[in-house]
C-alpha cells in the first residue's frame, strides 16, 4: 500500500473516531430508557448459581436522576415489574433518586422469581432528570458461583445501551 492510501484510510478512521466514538461531545437528556442483558437461573443439579448484578450510576454535578420504572423479561417473555406500578416492592437498600454522583444497585434476583429456571433476561430502566443532563448510566456484572461452598468461579461485566427515543 502507498502512502497516499495510507493517508486516506487514517483520515477515514479519525473520522468515524470524531463523529461516534470516544471525542463525541456528551449527549445532554432530561429522559431516556436504558436495556441491559443479565442471567438468573441455576444448573447442573443446583450446585451452580449464576445472578446479576445492576450498577445504575449518575455523573452529573447538580442534576439529580430519579428511576422511574424498572422493567425485566425472562427467556420466555414474561414480564415482571420493580418498583413500577406493578408488582415487586423496591429492595430497600435500592436509591431510586441518586443525588449527583451517586450510585445504587439491584440484584435480578430481586426482579424475578426463581419459578422455573431463567436465563438469559432483558432489563429496560426508565428515569428522569430534574434538569437537563447527562444521561443514567448502568452496567451489569454476571457472577457465577458453585457449590457446595458458594465460590464465586466466574464474573463478566457488561454495559447497558441507551434505548432511542421514541421507542418502546
Amino acid at each position: 500500500m502507498d502512502r497516499s492510501n495510507s493517508l486516506v484510510i487514517v483520515s477515514m478512521v479519525t473520522g468515524l473516531l470524531s463523529i461516534n466514538g470516544p471525542v463525541a461531545a456528551q449527549e445532554i437528556v432530561k429522559s431516556g430508557a436504558i436495556a441491559c442483558g443479565g442471567a438468573y437461573t441455576t444448573r447442573l443439579n443446583g450446585n451452580e448459581s449464576h445472578n446479576t448484578v445492576y450498577v445504575l450510576k449518575n455523573y452529573n454535578s447538580s442534576s439529580t436522576i430519579t428511576v422511574d420504572n424498572i422493567q425485566g423479561w425472562d427467556h420466555n417473555g414474561n414480564a415482571y415489574s420493580l418498583g413500577g406500578p406493578n408488582t415487586i416492592p423496591l429492595p430497600p437498600q435500592f436509591r431510586d433518586v441518586l443525588l449527583p454522583h451517586q450510585s445504587s444497585t439491584f440484584i435480578a434476583h430481586n426482579l424475578f422469581p426463581m419459578q422455573s429456571p431463567l436465563d438469559a433476561l432483558q432489563v429496560r430502566i426508565d428515569y428522569t432528570l430534574d434538569k437537563p443532563g447527562m444521561p443514567l448510566q448502568a452496567n451489569f456484572v454476571h457472577i457465577v458461583n458453585q457449590s457446595p461452598n458458594d465460590n464465586q468461579v466466574a464474573r463478566q461485566l457488561g454495559v447497558c445501551t441507551a434505548i432511542p427515543a421514541g421507542i418502546d
